[in-house]
């Protein structure tokens, strides 16, 4: 059983979210993953997020393997999966703390009994959720859903272009100027699920 949006069902847990995103300036959720029975718990993925994982109940082995992709952020190709040597192998018990780092390729792995972890999702601010939250702005002005290629001639395509250029220009130092700065960074979503 998956739960990725377990805080803002949890008081306490949305406390401590909220608590650490304060402190971070990063968008914090939790989530919890309960299993029962031989076999891993998720198949073998990385985390664009940086994760606090805490074993609740029973236990559960975490295999790490390096090197990590870098810098992820949600959508990108999770095709090449490497898989060498773990740079981690240890089973994790009640109690237990563990930080992966994003980009980390793991899987973990429970016993015959139930195993509950509780994970805290870190979430960077990057450019490229920036980038992502403006295309959604730029579907409101028209100047942006006009059909380049049914311009009458090139000098009406040109100023078109200067056009656009010169809006996007300004859509961005908008975004980049407003207060917090980092607003307009923030991502879109809760924590990411496993691929």
């Amino acid at each position: 059983l998956v739960i990725e949006a377990l805080s803002p069902h949890v008081p306490a847990l949305n406390a401590l979210c909220a608590s650490i995103g304060d402190r971070t300036a990063e968008t914090i959720g939790a989530g919890a993953i309960a299993t029962r029975g031989d076999g891993g718990a998720l198949a073998y993925h990385y985390d664009e997020d940086d994760l606090f994982i805490v074993q609740v109940e029973g236990s559960k082995r975490w295999r790490i393997y390096g090197p990590p992709v870098q810098n992820p952020v949600a959508g990108m190709d999770a095709s090449s999966k490497q898989q060498g040597e773990p740079v981690f192998d240890e089973v994790l018990r009640p109690g237990d703390f563990l930080f992966l780092p994003a980009g980390y390729w793991h899987q973990c792995a429970n016993e015959r009994d139930l195993s509950l972890h509780l994970g805290i999702f870190f979430k960077p601010h990057t450019a490229y959720y920036a980038v992502k939250s403006l295309l959604a702005k730029l579907l409101t002005e028209e100047i942006f859903r006009r059909p380049l290629a049914r311009l009458e001639n090139s000098t009406d395509r040109m100023a078109l272009e200067a056009e656009i250029k010169s809006r996007l220009i300004e859509q961005v130092e908008s975004m980049l100027s407003s207060k917090p700065p980092l607003a307009a960074l923030t991502p879109g979503r809760g924590p990411a699920g496993a691929r």
